[in-house]
């Protein structure tokens, strides 16, 4: 258990921070889900990382790219830097991808993951098993659950 449970840390300790929720209050609610593809591996279309699960889709042509290249682009338009400093593939009718034009998406359903995590956690309080992630001591919250939309309603 302290093996599986290690590496499921390390996925939300990567070393770009996870997106900010100030990056998502504008789509509350309209969070895209995009099916897995058994086989294929989703790969940001700047960079060429792979994509784990939180990127950024254009709705109308479908390029993506990773969290990372999304901040720097939305970062490097806020500064007014230039085209070619940091240029992206373009969209149909050879229109730019604007980063506020597109949709944030997820691979993983919901709250699956973090679901995930809190079962982890409790079967190695269950079974006694030393607790290796900065999580252990539960005065904390590392992982901040997305709402759903139930919690959304009742708000």
């Amino acid at each position: 258990m302290t093996s599986v449970s290690l590496p499921f840390h390390v996925l939300f300790q990567k070393p770009s921070p996870p997106p900010r929720l100030s990056d998502l209050l504008i789509f509350v609610g309209q969070v895209a889900w995009k099916r897995a593809v058994k086989g294929v591996r989703e790969m940001c279309d700047v960079c060429d990382t792979t994509i784990f699960n939180l990127h950024w889709v254009c709705p109308r042509c479908g390029f993506g790219v990773c969290v990372d290249c999304y901040r720097m682009k939305r970062k490097n338009c806020q500064q007014g830097a230039s085209y070619k400093t940091f240029s992206w593939l373009r969209c149909v009718k050879s229109q730019i991808h604007e980063p506020e034009n597109l949709m944030p998406t997820q691979i993983i359903p919901g709250k699956a993951l973090y679901d995930v995590g809190d079962i982890v956690h409790s079967v190695r309080a269950k079974w006694g098993i030393k607790a290796n992630c900065p999580c252990s001591n539960r005065q904390f919250k590392l992982f901040s659950k997305p709402a759903s939309k139930e919690d959304i309603k009742q708000s």
